[in-house]
C-alpha cells in the first residue's frame, strides 16, 4: 500500500528525479532506491525522514544515498554500485528495473545509457499505452518509470508505469502528486 503520508512529508529540495524513485519505492515497485547526489543538509533531512517512517538509508563515499526497508539491502546496492567489476545488470535488478531492461543496458554498456535513452525518445515509437514508459521526463521528475526501457514496447516497464499511474490517480488531489498532472 502506498504511504501518502511519507510521500507528502518528503523534504523540499530533492532532485526532481528523486521524487520518481521515491514514488516507485513507496508503491512497492522498487525494493531499494538510489538518490542522486544531494547536499549534506538534504541528506540529513532524508535520514530523519527515513527514521520517521522506519526506512533504512546508507550514504556512499561517492555521495549517493541508498534507501530500502532493510539496511542490508541498501548496503548491498551501495557495494554493487561502487564496485569496479561490470555490475550494470545486477545493479539494475537490485534497483527494481525489469530484468529485460537491465540486460539490454548491460549489453550496451553503462556508458551508453544516455545515448540509448536519447535514441528511444527521438524515435517516437512509444505508441498508445506505451507512451507511459517514455523516460524523457525522468530528470524533470514527471515520468512514471525510473529506468530506460529495453524497447518502446516493454511490457514489464508498462506494468510499472501503470502501477505508478494508478497511485497518481488515487492521490491526485495531494499537492505532492501535482507534478504528474500531465498524466491525468
Amino acid at each position: 500500500m502506498f504511504n501518502i503520508e511519507a510521500f507528502s512529508s518528503l523534504p523540499k529540495g530533492l532532485k526532481n528525479s528523486d521524487y520518481v524513485d521515491i514514488l516507485l519505492f513507496l508503491s512497492g515497485s522498487k525494493r531499494a532506491i538510489r538518490l542522486g547526489k544531494n547536499t549534506y543538509k538534504i541528506y540529513e533531512k532524508m535520514h530523519n525522514w527515513c527514521k520517521k517512517f522506519k526506512y533504512k538509508s546508507k550514504i556512499s563515499r561517492s555521495g549517493l544515498m541508498y534507501i530500502s526497508n532493510h539496511l542490508l539491502l541498501a548496503t548491498i546496492v551501495n557495494v554493487v554500485d561502487d564496485s569496479v567489476f561490470p555490475h550494470t545488470y545486477v545493479l539494475g535488478c537490485l534497483l527494481g528495473y525489469p530484468s529485460c531492461c537491465s540486460k539490454r543496458i548491460a549489453n550496451l554498456g553503462e556508458n551508453s545509457i544516455d545515448q540509448w535513452e536519447k535514441e528511444l525518445v527521438i524515435s517516437g515509437n512509444f505508441q498508445k499505452d506505451y507512451l507511459l514508459i517514455n523516460p524523457a521526463d525522468y530528470l524533470l521528475g514527471t515520468s512514471l518509470i525510473s529506468h530506460v526501457p529495453c524497447s518502446c514496447k516493454c511490457n514489464k516497464s508498462l506494468e510499472i508505469a501503470k502501477n505508478s499511474l494508478k497511485i497518481i490517480k488515487m492521490y491526485k488531489d495531494y499537492d505532492c502528486i501535482k507534478r504528474w498532472q500531465k498524466w491525468l
